[in-house]
C-alpha cells in the first residue's frame, strides 16, 4: 500500500509541475514471468559490480543452483530442476530482481540524482512480489 502512495504522490506532483515522467511498475500477476527470465549466470555478475561480496554471492547460488523444485497437481509432481531465473516465494528473489532493474536503469543513462524539480524526466521502476 506505500507503494502505491508513493507512485501516486510523485505522478501528481510531477502533472503539478508539468515534468514528464516515466514508469515502469511490474505487478504481482506479471512478475512470475518476469522472474522467470533472469539469467542466473547475469544476476551473478550484477550483484558483484553492485559490490555485493563474493561470500555473499556464493550463498545465493547455493540456494538457487541445483535445488530440486516440485508441484502440486492433484498429486506431488517428481522433482525437476530449473536453470534459470528466480525462486518463486523467496524472501531474496525481490531484492534480486530489484538489483537487476536497478542495473538496467543505470545502463539507460538517465540522470537519477536530482529531485523532480531539477529534472526534465523522472524515471520510477520498481517490481513487487
Amino acid at each position: 500500500m506505500d507503494r502505491k502512495f508513493t507512485v501516486t504522490n510523485l505522478l501528481e506532483k510531477a502533472w503539478e509541475y508539468n515534468v514528464e515522467i516515466r514508469t515502469s511498475y511490474i505487478t504481482s500477476s506479471l512478475t512470475p514471468s518476469a522472474y522467470d527470465r533472469v539469467r542466473r549466470d547475469k544476476l551473478y555478475e550484477t550483484i558483484k559490480l553492485f559490490g555485493i561480496q563474493n561470500k555473499l554471492i556464493r550463498l545465493i547460488k547455493v540456494t538457487m543452483n541445483d535445488s530440486t523444485y516440485r508441484g502440486k497437481i492433484g498429486l506431488m509432481t517428481d522433482g525437476f530442476k530449473v536453470e534459470n531465473g528466480l525462486k518463486q516465494r523467496d524472501g531474496l528473489a525481490s531484492n534480486l530482481f530489484n538489483t537487476v532493474l536497478e542495473y538496467v536503469i543505470r545502463q539507460l543513462s538517465v540522470e537519477v540524482k536530482s529531485t523532480i524539480f531539477y529534472k526534465s524526466v523522472q524515471l520510477i521502476e520498481f517490481a513487487e512480489h
